[in-house]
């Protein structure tokens, strides 16, 4: 196939990403410390509300993009820092991923010069090491996530507003998106609609577009505007309807027969003040044309200028009056005492976990030496039934009862004897007593020196034991004072926020500030109004003086006596002419745009195949509409989700449940497309889904974390399982 346009389309590609493994927050909003590791599947964030599972999440977010899940930035004016914190506070969020070792941290403090806010202060650390400029960090936070390339490839593009980041990492954040944007984001990943392919396949149809196209840039929709625009006319010049409808209707007065003699004589005097006429709105035409833009707003600008200065006054008054009223009313008294009343709460809770640590290490220490005593005792029992033990065998050993009487005859002398009264067997006896009762004492040694050691560790206990009941006392205590200075500092920020209640408010919004203003917003308007009406009337200033210069000559063959039918079949004649010749073109533009509306639909046709492949069977996208005319509107992009009854309806209305699952689909065709792998993805309250629902988001390959209610006292980690 060949093609009349000869180009060529290039496809790129991006790098990877990895889910997360753990995060560390540190003073971000309500959260003083919070560490969460996740499971490769996802987590789930329960508890009840206020308890600050969204802001979790959400400083995840914030670390990475630098937003809010609502798409508020600039940290310092967002709230990020918790409130009543000591100034120079440091908000920190850490983020760690496994498979492929990486970390990143972001600190935020404000900065302060006594009681003077200086603005804010951002730092990365990237692997453990400070970066020196926030733009390098956070393009590597891009690369090693892999939408760095695609971002910088984007750039130059119509889609370079679309913020990749919390595009592929937040769910609500398509609601954001401009039809234009999300548009060009899915023409881009479906290729875009190409009428050169189309016409390049149909040239028998539609080769008579060709030039056209080329010499509107080989842009569809510059050519339909220019189309419609010579047809219908526009603000600077009358369209080829009109002026077909105009020739017409000139046309037909010129056939008018005249009805009595009277007629021409009445006609030259008609014609003669006719020129008169003519000939004075063509020097009024001319001098109007050598008008400046200047001089026709001349008298605007000064009005708008004086209008300007009175608005300043009023305002600049209410501001020296606010001013005043502000240095009169002040908190910062009570503002000092909250944050005198915040370094005693954290020197005394950073003092309360030194004594809680005291407390662990003396109930260790108190375990240790339980232990060490009952294993003593195990073994003076161990030991003690062994000393039994050897008792019994020594009686065993030294009754006659159980020695084993034996008579021998002497073989020298035939004399009869008990072997149990030969020296030989008391000799071995006694070695046998004697053996019994070394070990004996041995077990007794050893029974004493346990016996010394458990006396030894009782004491040491009862020394730790004195030692324990004064630092529980010690903590005890500390938890009363903190509890105190607590509840003083609860009432002093209660008496604060009381006060400023009462606290002077700034506006400008004074009866007399909104008259200057609404004159002031009427003026320009006006301005603009007779620039425009300015532009558009030279334009038709010099049309009209076209019309003159041509009509002219005309009229005045009619007053100089010139026979007036003569003269009327003339111009008709001229104008039949020039009638010919408009229907015709009027004929050329509505073939060319019934063209361009069988060329869109056969576009769109071929868009809708696309769709699908890309998308799958549940995802699908309203890329134009049908106007009453035929022709096709491009100025629209709904996203069509199907629901659980299988019906397509507006992502926007989409019941809650099946919400998550096809926007996440969405976006992992997305990252899927531009070559970057499933990471993870926010869903603040996660609730609503049940098991099947769960199930289906698990599946589709990125790791959740999520949030959900519940009437847990405290924020509590589950593992997302779908």
């Amino acid at each position: 196939m060949t093609d009349l346009f000869d180009t060529q389309l290039v496809e790129e590609n991006s790098n990877v990403g990895l889910p997360l493994k753990r995060v560390v927050i540190e003073n971000y909003r309500n959260i003083k410390y919070k560490e969460v590791i996740f499971d490769e599947a996802g987590i789930v964030l329960t508890g009840r509300n206020g308890l600050g599972k969204t802001n979790v999440i959400e400083a995840i977010y914030w670390a990475l993009t630098g937003v809010l899940f609502n798409g508020a930035g600039q940290s310092h004016q967002i709230g990020v820092t918790p409130v009543g914190a000591e100034k120079g506070t440091k908000t920190k969020v850490k983020l760690e991923w496994a498979v492929k070792p990486f970390t990143m941290e972001k600190v935020f403090y404000e900065k302060w010069d006594g009681e003077d806010y200086k603005g804010g202060e951002t730092a990365y650390y990237i692997n453990g090491a400070l970066e020196k400029r926030n733009k390098q960090a956070e393009s590597v936070i891009r690369q090693f996530l892999g939408v760095e390339e695609l971002n910088v490839r984007l750039d130059g593009t119509k889609l370079r507003d679309i913020s990749l980041l919390p595009f592929l990492l937040n769910i609500d954040y398509i609601r954001t998106i401009d039809y234009k944007l999300l548009r060009g984001l899915i023409t881009d990943i479906v290729g875009d609609i190409d009428p050169k392919g189309v016409i390049n396949e149909n040239p028998d149809m539609f080769s008579p577009l060709v030039e056209p196209l080329k010499k509107h840039g080989l842009e569809l929709e510059t050519l339909k505007s220019s189309l419609r625009s010579e047809k219908f006319g526009d603000k600077t010049k009358r369209g080829v309807v009109d002026t077909i409808n105009g020739i017409e209707m000139a046309i037909e007065e010129l056939n008018k027969e005249p009805e009595d003699d009277t007629t021409e004589a009445e006609a030259i005097e008609k014609a003669k003040v006719q020129v008169k006429e003519l000939e004075t709105e063509l020097v009024e035409l001319n001098v109007s044309l050598r008008q400046s833009e200047g001089e026709a707003v001349k008298d605007y600008d000064l009005k708008i200028s004086q209008a300007e200065n009175e608005l300043n006054k009023l305002t600049e008054a209410i501001r020296v009056e606010y001013e005043k009223a502000v240095k009169e009313f002040s908190t910062e008294k009570v503002d000092e005492e909250i944050r005198g009343l915040e370094k005693s709460l954290y020197e005394k809770r950073e003092a309360l976990s030194v004594a809680n640590e005291e407390v662990r290490k003396h109930e260790r220490d108190i375990e240790n030496l339980t232990q060490s005593i009952t294993v003593k005792h195990d073994k003076i029992k161990t030991l003690t039934a062994d000393r039994d033990a050897l008792v019994q065998e020594w009686k065993k050993a030294k009754s006659p009862n159980n020695q084993t009487s034996e008579v021998l005859t002497c073989p020298h002398c035939n004399t009869k004897f008990d072997i149990i009264n030969t020296k030989e067997h008391q000799n071995i006896l006694y070695q046998r007593l004697e053996k019994i009762n070394a070990h004996g004492q041995e077990i007794k040694v050893e029974i004493e020196t346990l016996e010394d050691e458990i006396k030894n560790l009782n004491h040491e206990m009862k020394t730790i034991a004195v030692d324990y009941k004064k630092v529980i006392k010690s903590r005890d205590a500390l938890n009363d004072t903190i509890a105190t200075i607590k509840q003083q500092r609860d009432e002093k920020v209660a008496e604060r926020d009381q006060t400023r209640q009462n606290a002077p408010v700034i506006n400008y919004d004074t009866e007399e500030v909104l008259s200057v203003r609404q004159r002031l917003n009427g003026l320009k308007t006006e301005k603009s109004n007779v620039v425009l009406d300015f532009s558009i009337a030279k334009q038709k200033a010099k049309a009209r003086i076209g019309e003159i210069e041509r009509l002219l000559p005309e009229v005045k063959e009619v007053a100089n006596g010139v026979i007036i039918k003569q003269s009327f079949k003339k111009r008709a004649d001229e104008l039949t002419t020039r009638l010919s010749e408009h229907k015709k073109r009027l004929n050329e533009i509505d073939d060319m745009l019934a063209l361009i509306a069988e060329l869109e639909k056969c576009m769109f046709e071929a868009l809708d195949k696309k769709l699908v492949d890309a998308f799958g069977e549940d995802i699908t996208f309203k890329l134009y509409k049908v106007n009453i005319d035929g022709s096709i509107d491009t100025r629209v992009c709904e996203m069509l989700v199907r629901d659980k009854w299988g019906n397509f309806v507006n992502i926007k209305n989409i019941n809650k449940g099946i919400y998550p699952i096809r926007i996440v689909d969405f976006l992992s065709r997305v990252k899927n497309h531009y070559g970057i792998p499933s990471s993870f993805v926010f869903v603040d309250e996660i609730g609503n889904l049940d098991d099947e629902h769960k199930k289906m988001l698990s599946e589709l390959g990125e790791q959740v974390i999520a949030t959900a209610g519940s009437n847990d006292q405290k924020i509590l980690e589950r593992k997302f399982n779908g």
